[in-house]
């Protein structure tokens, strides 16, 4: 915590209309031979890349800011044309600088034609949104009091459909949550937040799988910029389905997004989480998931960099 309050410093914008600024950039990666690419006891080989172009925005509003982040990814296989998918996100986030009260807002949308699980293992067409208001009160210069209501939805086009189970019937679902707790800014760059979580997640066409939340789980938050960037979290959960005939889940739960730069060429980055997660199927319609990947990549010279993936 002590070395994240060495102050970063920011490149400058490589455009800027106005006060608003463009961080464009263009990524090929993941090129290479797929040595199975449908995952099944059948191996099929295929050569494969995908193209990422990204536009990040940052528009100041005095001691405020409001920044967007849009991505595409463009992928494409040589042979199997069935597997190429193109996906995209958009993002927004509000925040208020000053002042004792600090309001701040986030929006989010998600259209993906990607592998939807650790059970769901092909590329069907999805789209989720989140969307989450909420207010800081500071207590002290280090304290404040902090909630917020979010609202997410995820939905499955209706032509989708494994082994004879439509999607969208299954999993088309929305969920409304509140929070409230307490958030300890440590540094500049580093905060806690202690915070109860409660969901509501219903189900269009499947009430079998509705459910109530409760979550603890403190987040730690590195902002951008920092020398390590990303949040984790880790607590506890009770997961109750409304239908006695599905058990509830009472335990540990984690989700991190973590990455840190060395010397400015190696850059590590690590996901995991450990939670329930939903299943197409409706005989077993809930299950817990566990997994993790690390990412290293190397820049070995210009625009190119050789990465290294375990999980």
């Amino acid at each position: 915590a002590v070395t994240q309050a060495v102050e970063a410093t920011r490149p400058d914008p490589p455009f800027q209309v106005g006060p608003l600024q463009l961080f464009p950039t263009l990524t090929l990666r993941d090129i290479g031979l797929d040595s199975n690419v449908y995952n099944g006891r059948v191996q099929r080989e295929d050569f494969t890349y995908t193209v990422s172009p990204t536009l990040r925005t940052v528009l100041p509003i005095g001691e405020s800011g409001l920044s967007t982040r849009s991505t595409l990814d463009f992928r494409y296989f040589q042979t199997f044309k069935d597997q190429q998918s193109t996906s995209g996100s958009l993002n927004a986030q509000l925040d208020i600088g000053s002042g004792r009260v600090r309001p701040f807002g986030t929006a989010g949308v998600v259209r993906s034609h990607e592998r939807g699980g650790y059970d769901l293992d092909r590329r069907a067409f999805s789209m989720a949104s989140q969307a989450r208001v909420g207010a800081r009160v500071a207590l002290t210069p280090v304290t404040s009091f902090t909630g917020w209501v979010v609202r997410e939805t995820t939905s499955f086009e209706r032509g989708e459909v494994v082994e004879g189970v439509s999607l969208s019937q299954q999993l088309n679902r929305a969920s409304r949550g509140t929070a409230t707790g307490l958030r300890f800014d440590l540094t500049p760059f580093t905060s806690i937040t202690s915070a109860i979580e409660i969901d509501k997640i219903r189900f269009a066409h499947a009430p079998l799988r509705d459910a109530n939340s409760f979550r603890f789980a403190p987040i730690v938050q590195f902002t951008k910029g920092a020398i390590i960037e990303g949040e984790a979290s880790a607590g506890f959960r009770d997961f109750r389905p409304l239908d006695p005939r599905l058990a509830p889940y009472r335990g540990f739960v984690a989700s991190v997004k973590m990455g840190f730069t060395l010397l400015n060429v190696t850059r590590v980055e690590a996901q995991a989480g450990h939670d329930v997660q939903f299943s197409y199927d409706d005989t077993q319609p809930l299950y817990l998931g566990a997994g993790g990947t690390v990412t290293v990549a190397q820049r070995v010279g210009g625009p190119f960099e050789a990465i290294v993936i375990g999980g």
